[in-house]
């Protein structure tokens, strides 16, 4: 703590903050307006609050002069991700409406088309074909076969005698049979066994087809696929043996029954047998299916 005297004789204190002096009893410095407590020092300022300063900003750059740098502002990030595929198919289907919806009124009349047609189809099944069939193997049904499909050579190849053909278990109503079929593709296979016997042929068939509605919709109309087996007859020449067809006589060798030649056959076994059980008889057997050209062996 200092004094100092004025010139007028008055006793001052001086002020330890700005070094000037004030009254013995004054609260506060008169120059610097300290409390007398920090004038003398006794207690520490406190530091005020500063008001923030407003910013400076550059002053323009005179002519001639570079510009000063100026930090730029900063923009968001724009992502290079792709875009959600469920917004781009919707874009794509935006884009192309009139063709997607060409499309699908295609795909929708398709259908019905599809379904429709095969329902027509399963209602056109095969099997009322192969029961006749079956029936007119049974009973040699000569009228059956008499077709351009089964026997287009009709006039110039016989059918084989009916006593010599003969299939015992054909005969028989029971028949076992499974088809296999499809009305797109116009075809159809059956495999057909006698109840009693072993002997199975297989039944091939085809299909023509005739408008049902609309001019778009086809049933199916079906008929066995000819034509029907053939068999090349013919008998040895250096002797004169008797002839067995099936176990029954039909003449010599010199003298048959039945001429050599070709001849529309029945489905099933058919056996040929030359001389007697006692001469030691050839025989030659085959298992007639409901087409193909058989022959004798060499």
């Amino acid at each position: 703590m200092g004094f100092k005297e004025s010139e007028e004789s008055v006793s001052l204190l001086t002020c330890l903050v700005c070094s000037e002096g004030f009254g013995l009893t004054s609260l506060f410095c008169g120059e610097c307006g300290a409390h007398r407590n920090v004038a003398l020092g006794i207690e520490r300022s406190t530091p005020t609050t500063t008001t923030p300063k407003a910013p400076v900003y550059p002053a323009p750059a005179a002519p001639g002069q570079p510009k000063p740098f100026v930090a730029p502002i900063p923009t968001p990030e724009i992502s290079d991700r792709e875009p959600n595929w469920v917004m781009k198919l919707n874009d794509r289907l935006l884009k192309h409406g009139r063709f997607v919806t060409s499309f699908g009124a295609i795909a929708v009349v398709a259908s019905l088309f599809m379904v429709t047609q095969t329902i027509v189809y399963s209602n056109s099944s095969p099997n009322d074909e192969i029961e006749k069939y079956i029936s007119a193997v049974a009973t040699h049904d000569l009228q059956y076969f008499t077709s351009p499909t089964l026997t287009p050579k009709l006039s110039t190849t016989a059918f084989l005698p009916s006593q010599f053909n003969q299939w015992p278990d054909a005969s028989h109503t029971g028949w076992v049979r499974s088809v296999s079929w499809s009305g797109w593709s116009s075809s159809a296979s059956s495999l057909l066994t006698p109840a009693n016997g072993s002997t199975s042929i297989k039944v091939d068939l085809t299909s023509s087809s005739k408008s049902a509605a609309l001019g778009v919709i086809h049933s199916l109309t079906w008929s066995v696929k000819g034509p029907m087996a053939t068999l090349q007859v013919k008998y040895p020449t250096d002797q004169n043996l008797p002839i067995f067809i099936n176990g029954i006589a039909a003449g010599t060798t010199f003298n048959p029954v039945v001429a050599p030649g070709k001849y529309y056959v029945f489905p099933g076994p058919l056996a040929f047998s030359f001389g007697s059980s006692s001469q030691g008889s050839t025989k030659v057997a085959f298992e007639i299916g409901s087409s193909g050209e058989y022959n004798f062996p060499n």
